[in-house]
């Protein structure tokens, strides 16, 4: 798989940022800055990962730390999801956990 000149490999981004913190695309619409703000605070990841659950779209904010996403996750209503226990069955937007039934 190819990517940009320098950008991280999806296994080494989840390995240094294994704590994701999805938030809705509808609600990221209307308060982008306000949470961006807020993550960049909290040292998240410098880019954000996509990803579809329960068949709405969501942007992440990746942390380094747990209670960075917790943080970040508790003012703003959001779970946190661990990428250590995400399955990667080549559908990178969809979101699998080990353990979890359909």
């Amino acid at each position: 798989m190819s990517r940009y000149k320098g950008r991280m490999s999806p296994v080494i981004f989840d390995r240094t940022w294994p704590f994701y913190v999805p938030i809705p695309t509808t609600i990221l619409r209307d308060r982008f800055r306000e949470l961006e703000a807020q993550a960049e605070a909290l040292g998240a990841a410098p880019e954000h990962r996509d990803l579809v659950l329960n068949d709405v779209w969501h942007s992440c904010f990746c942390f380094a730390t747990l209670e960075a996403a917790q943080a970040f996750a508790a003012p703003n209503g959001a779970e946190i999801k661990d990428a250590r226990k995400r399955i990667n069955k080549g559908t990178w937007q969809l979101w699998e956990e080990k353990g979890q039934t359909k």
